[in-house]
Parts: C-alpha cells; structure tokens; sequence
C-alpha cells in the first residue's frame, strides 16, 4: 500500500465521500494507479451535476473518491463546494500528502513551503512523524525538524551538543543538512533566543568560539566585552556539556580548537592564582594554575593548607584528571617543605631518636617518597624539574643526612646494638605470636620485604577506613645488619641466630638450621609449630576459596613471603620504580588482607625484614667513602656493610662483633655510618639498606582484625546560607561539613542543584566532596554557586528546591540527602534566559 491509499484509507474510515484536488494539476497518475477496495474513484470533467446525482441520490451508501484537477474556482462557481464542505477534502498536491502522511493538517503548509529539502526524504517523515503531537506548535515541529537531522533529543542543548560533537570530529555534514533544509536560520534564532547569541554570519563554529571565550569572561568579570556577551543559560549549557559522558572528548577537542585561536596566556598572566577557582574550560587554566602553584611553593610563599586547598578546588575539574599527579605533587612537596620547616631535627638517646621518627619524622620519608611517585607518574617533567630539584636537596641535605649524623653519634657511643625501651626483631615470634597461639587462636603473617616503617602506616590508615577492619602500627628495631637473610631469620621462632661462612658469603642458621629460602624457613617454623607453614605472595594470590579456606582449617600459623619493594630497589634497572613499588605494595598488601579475613583469619599481622634508604636524584661522589674495605678476608661486600675477618678500621664503617649484634659467629661487620654508601660494582646506589639509619631501623609491626560488625560512617553536611529569596540569575550556596575527615569517619559526595516543586532540574549541577579534615568550623564551610536555565523562568513567583542528592552505592540511582526551599522571585529586566 502506498503512503497515499494508507491516507486515503484512513480518511474512508471517517468520511463517505473524499474529495481529492489537485491544485499543480501533477498527481493524475497516481490517482489512476489507486487501488482502493470498495471505493468508486471518479474524475471531474464538467460532469458536477450527475456527480452530484449519482454520489448523493443514485448511490448513497456507495463511497467515493472525487478527483479534481487545477487551483479552487470562486466559492459561487464551486458546484461541488457542498460535498466539500460536508465531507472529507484531500488536498492532493505534494506537501499536502507530506502533511497528510504526518498527520498535519493544512495550517502547517507553510513548514513544507519553507522547508521542502527535509519533507522529500522518506526516511526523515517517517522519524519525525514518530515524535510528533498533537499540538505541536510550528517551531515545535521545527525542532523536531533538527532533532530528526541532528539524532538529537528534540531539545536545543541536545541539538546543538551534536553539533558541536561534529565540529569536534571535524566534519560538518548535519549542519550542511540543516542549512539544505533552510532550517539554519530558525535554529540561530532559537540560539539567540536561549543563549544570547548574535551574529551577522553566524555558524556553528562561531557559535562554539563564542561561547567558550564568552563563557570564559563571564566567570572571571562580572562586566565582560560586549562583543563576547552570552547570558548565564549558555553558561549552564557549555558546563552540562563539559560535564557530560557522552560529549566529553568532543569538549575537549572544542576546547583545544579554541585556545589555539584565543590569546589565553596574556589574558591567564592579569589572573591571580585565587580568581581561578574551579575555572576549566581550557587545559592552559590549569597549566597557568600549576605553573603558578608550583612557583609559590618552591619559592614557599604559599602555606601548606592554601595549596591543599587550591588542589581540592580543582579535583572536580574537567582537565584534573589529566593532571592529578601534578596537582598532588605540588601538594605534597608543599607539605613536606612546611613539615620540614615545623621540624626541629633532634636526637637525644637512641630511645628518643626511634620514638621521634615514629611519631614526627616518618612522615617526611613518606611524603617526599609521594611526590617523588606523583612526579614520575605526572607526565609533567618540565613543569616539576625545578621544584623536584629543590625537595630533592631539602631532602637530602636538610633532612635525611643531618637526621641520621644526629643518630649516628648516639650510635658511636654505644659498645653494642640495642635501643633500649624498643622492642627486637629476633624477638618477633615470642611477642607477637606465642601468646596468641597459647590462646588457642591461629595467626597469619605477611612479611613484606623493604616494608619501610612510613609505608606500613600509610598501609594503617588505608585499612583504618575500611569498613569493619580495625589496624594498629607498632614497631621493632631491626637486627644490624639490616638486610634480608637476617631479617628473614630473625622474624623467624629461635633461641639463636648464627652468621656462618658460606661458599657464597655468609649464611644465617636458625638454632643451627639455615633459614636460606622459603623451604628453609617453613623447616624452622614447623620444628617450633608443628601445624605451620610458608607460602609465597604469588602462590597465595592464585588459590582457589576452597584451597584458602584450608590454609586457614589447617594452620595456626602461616608465613606469606611478598616481595615487590625490595625485589625493585634491589636491582640497578629497576631502582628509580622505588616509589611506584611501595604504592604497589600497599594494594597488594590490602588485598592479600581482604582474602584473609575472607577465610576467617581475625589475626593478621603485616611486618617487614627490614626498611631503606632511598634518593631519588643521581648520586654524587660525595655520597660514597674513599675507604675500600680490607682485612685478612673480606667475605661479602653491600652498599651499607662489609662482612669478613680480621678488617681494617676504615673512615665512616662502625665496626661490630656478632656478639655486639646480639648474634653468633666468627666473622666482623662493619657498617656505613649516616647515609654514605660503599662502593659495589654494578649494583645501584639510590636505594639501599642494611646500615643503621633510621629509614632502615624502624620496623613496622601492623596488627589488623576484621570484626563483625560495621563501623565506618560518612560526615554529615548541612546547608547554611541564609537568604530565602533568590532574585537573580546564580545564588551562592554554602554548606558545612559536621565532622572532619578521620579514621573511621569517611568522606561525602553530594551531587547539587535547583529543582522545580516537580522535579526538574532548572540550573546547573555540582559534584561536590565533603572530605575535610581541619578542626576548626571555618575550615569545614564550602561555598558555589548554580546558574538558574531557561527552564528557570516559567517558575518566577514561585518555590523552588535546592537538593543535595546523594548516589545509591553501586547504582546510577540519586536520591535526596537533604533539601532547602527557596523563592524565585526575579524581575523581568533581570531576566536574561
């Protein structure tokens, strides 16, 4: 059936007689071609009367199809205006059999009039005929019109979101099909109308220059030039799109296309770094803004909480995730060159060197140790050399070498290896694990080789946050010295610990059993244990649920070797991954615990053999001794100590018998004071251990239970502004988070917005994190603003809703967290949607 019997057809169902005139005298064939069942077709050729005769007398149950050619005569010349008037007309010439098809009726001629190159194509009538209504307003269908080209929803933003994606992409072949159309013209129109937007040739192009730059000014400058003026919908507009999944890369494209054209450094020079905000329509905003939050930190005229506070502005930002480790970087050297600056570097005793670096010092390591990894990981080395340079040599020469002179010469005057007060590695198994064994209680153990004491709490306050684990950081003085075979052994149960000479160098026994590997080592824990054993980090990350939860049924102890810190230190290729390898750890480490507890285990503990030094920065030949080891035999030389018989005294090598260690054996060590390092053919030298330093020294001791309830809660947030009344185009929100950030007490995010009393959005939206954690009122308070839409006006004089809405945890499902009613009372000349 053809789109005109289809017509016909539904016209019959309604009307006896159809009158079909052909005004352009051009549709004879296709009416002689109709193939209508049970309807009689009949031409007008000065026949109206017997028409009249035979359609109202002859055959009035009869149905017909009156065909007539040429443009209406005079109403009183019109012999068939009676039929006409009292039945069905079908006016027949093209755009009124596009109209029909439609469902339009003859008022809308003008559309396929203006716009004939859309109606010809089947295919676009038969999509816009699916969303058409009823009472479709002329430039409703209109937009319906460009949805159908565009592939849009029939929304303006929707439209124009497509266009610019195609910008983006290059092309422009929608927009050439609107102008075909002639529809171009309605649509810059319904642009100015909504967007402010006019031009005397105006183009999607010019439309998308405009809008960025003018956008741009709008945020900075309350009076922008006049020549870039849009109002504050277009404002919501290049947001939502900026924000969208869907069109993200097409903003950026857009973007870069921009800028390039736009003196945008000039004008980003005039702007102080606070003006900016969470500006992000072009990328160099946030080159200007890293560029000039780096300066100020290296040059530190800008305090540790400002530039975290400039970083947490520009975490909802379109471009930070690009940039993120950059951002992060800058923040953490400015916290370590405030830390540092706050720190008075002091060692009274032994005791007091351990416990300050416990409580104060670790945390420059570790935040020296984070920038290093967000640096490498930024892709930003331009930008970061400078100030990498300055924390490099603050590090080093402020902090880690005057540290450990400091515990160096509390160390000289001691005859001996122990800091008193501090509990021993060799001590490990009888203090931490006996006791619970003779509770009747199973114990699992993870021993993370190069665990440095920083990291391990780093690893504490990760797991602190996790819902229903509780983790508490203590620690130990690693055996001299502090590397891996004794470490191993010391952790290991025994009553003693022998440094024995080997082909090899020198091997560590265990009550006189090696402890050389992970089948050694499982020897001695089972003659102390008998249901004990040793697996690998690797071994344990491929068991299956059934082989862990035997591991647990059939051990009370069990050793879990992992190895990624010190297996990439360790090795002169790999050693500048030092930072990465730690973060690696960690999530290793976290994971390795989830699986744990998922076997029941409720005893985990998390230790290291020993720690390390690490520099990031090339060495130079000061930091390494002039002194070449030597004596009767020399037996196995590291970077940090030299083991042998009979050895010669040596500037900067503290020499200790195995007695003085606290160990059994025949042989000398002598160990590298400070920081200096030995030279060893062929190994690396940024990352080292086994000498006394403190980095090397303090070992962690982290105990995680899993418990059986939930303890973790979210921080509360409350909104505080003050007025009721919004009478302009923004209102400025203010809200208060209840709680900081600590422990247990986790982050929020808030998604906000003005909404209609009937649940549509009327404003831009905001992704908002509450992670706060100063103490003081005034530090928990974050303000921003939302920008009424178009959609705004037709609510003037009424309540609207300000809602906090909050995801539902594994969904895309919103819901309310809290709510504030306001009165959108705007005057009309205020009005510029």
């Amino acid at each position: 059936m053809t789109s005109t019997e289809k017509i016909l057809t539904e016209k019959f169902e309604q009307s006896r007689i159809v009158c079909w005139r052909d005004k352009k005298s051009e549709l004879h064939d296709e009416f002689s071609a109709l193939n209508l069942p049970g309807v009689e077709k009949i031409e007008v050729r000065n026949n109206e009367f017997s028409i009249l005769y035979r359609v109202l007398r002859a055959e009035p149950d009869t149905r017909f199809l009156i065909f007539t050619t040429g443009e209406e005569p005079p109403l009183e010349e019109n012999w068939l205006l009676n039929l006409e008037l009292t039945y069905d007309v079908f006016y027949a010439d093209q755009d009124s059999l596009w109209l029909s098809e439609l469902g339009l009726s003859y008022e809308y001629s003008q559309l396929t009039v203006d716009h004939s190159g859309f109606f010809v194509t089947q295919k676009r009538r038969a999509a816009l005929k699916k969303i058409l209504s009823g009472h479709d307003s002329m430039d409703a269908v209109r937009r319906k019109m460009l949805s159908v080209i565009t592939g849009a929803d029939c929304r303006l933003d929707a439209i124009l979101e497509q266009l610019l994606a195609e910008l983006a992409a290059g092309g422009d072949a929608k927009y050439k099909e609107i102008q075909a159309c002639r529809l171009d013209g309605f649509l810059w129109k319904e642009v100015q109308r909504h967007y402010g937007y006019l031009s005397d040739a105006p183009s999607v192009k010019d439309f998308t220059f405009r809008l960025f730059q003018g956008c741009y000014f709008m945020t900075l400058d309350s009076e922008c030039p006049k020549a870039t003026r849009l109002n504050d919908e277009a404002l919501v507009f290049l947001k939502r799109f900026k924000d969208s999944r869907k069109y993200g890369h097409s903003f950026e494209q857009c973007s870069g296309m921009v800028a390039s054209a736009l003196d945008l450094e000039a004008d980003l020079m005039k702007r102080k770094l606070e003006m900016l905000g969470d500006l992000d329509f072009f990328k160099q905003i946030d080159i200007h803004i890293l560029t000039e939050l780096v300066t100020r930190v290296k040059a530190r005229t800008i305090s540790a909480s400002d530039c975290s506070n400039i970083v947490r502005a520009r975490r909802q930002t379109f471009w930070y995730d690009r940039l993120e480790h950059a951002y992060l970087a800058a923040d953490a050297a400015s916290q370590f060159l405030q830390t540092l600056s706050d720190t008075n570097l002091a060692v009274e005793s032994l005791i007091d060197g351990f416990k300050c670096y416990t409580k104060q010092y670790f945390r420059l390591d570790q935040l020296y140790r984070k920038f290093i990894r967000h640096v490498m990981l930024s892709e930003q080395n331009d930008l970061l050399c400078d100030l990498q340079t300055v924390v490099e040599n603050f590090y080093s020469n402020r902090y880690l070498l005057p540290l450990n002179n400091l515990w160096q010469e509390k160390l000289d005057a001691q005859s001996h290896w122990d800091v008193p007060g501090v509990p021993r590695q060799d001590r490990f198994f009888a203090d931490n694990i006996q006791g619970v064994l003779d509770k009747g209680k199973k114990v699992f153990v993870i021993i993370s080789d190069g665990l440095r004491y920083e990291i391990a709490e780093e690893l504490c306050e990760r797991l602190t946050v996790e819902d229903r684990y509780s983790a508490d950081l203590d620690c130990m003085c690693s055996s001299l010295p502090s590397y891996t075979a004794l470490g191993m052994a010391a952790l290991l149960p025994h009553k003693s610990l022998t440094l024995q000479t080997a082909d090899h160098g020198i091997s560590v026994l265990a009550d006189e059993l090696s402890t050389d590997g992970s089948s050694a080592r499982a020897r001695v824990l089972a003659q102390n244990c008998a249901r004990s054993t040793v697996v690998t980090a690797e071994e344990f990350q491929k068991m299956t649920k059934e082989n862990g939860r035997a591991l647990f049924r059939n051990h009370d102890v069990a050793y879990i070797y992992h190895n990624v810190i010190d297996m990439t230190g360790d090795d002169k290729m790999t050693e500048g991954n030092t930072c990465k390898a730690a973060q690696d750890a960690i999530e290793e480490i976290i994971a390795m615990v989830k699986r744990l507890a998922g076997y029941n285990a409720t005893n985990i503990i998390v230790t290291a053999d020993h720690g390390f030094i690490y520099q990031n920065r090339e060495l130079s030949e000061d930091d390494f001794l002039d002194g070449v080891p030597a004596g009767l035999s020399v037996l196995k030389i590291n970077r940090r100590f030299v083991f042998g018989k009979s050895l010669t005294p040596v500037d900067g090598l503290k020499k200790f018998t195995p007695a003085e260690l606290g160990v059994q054996g025949d042989c000398e060590i002598q160990i590298a004071k400070s920081i200096n390092r030995l030279r060893v053919k062929g190994s690396g030298s940024r990352y080292v251990h086994g000498g006394a330093s403190l980095q090397e020294i303090v070992i962690p001791v982290l105990k995680i239970r899993k418990k059986r309830e939930g303890d973790t809660t979210q921080v509360d947030v409350n909104i505080i502004s003050g007025m009721s009344v919004i009478t302009s185009g923004q209102i400025a929100v203010k809200c208060y988070q209840m709680q900081p950030v600590e422990g247990k007490i986790l982050p929020r995010t808030l998604r906000a917005g003005l909404y209609s009393l009937s649940g549509e959005l009327i404003s831009d939206e905001h992704e908002l994190v509450f992670d706060l954690t100063g103490s003081s009122t005034h530090d928990r308070e974050m303000t921003f603003s939302l920008v009424l839409t178009h959609e705004a006006e037709k609510y003037n004089g009424q309540e609207i809703v300000l809602k906090l809405r909050e995801r539902e945890s594994g969904t895309t499902f919103y819901k309310d967290y809290q709510t504030r009613k306001y009165q959108l009372r705007r005057q009309l000349m205020d009005m510029d949607f």
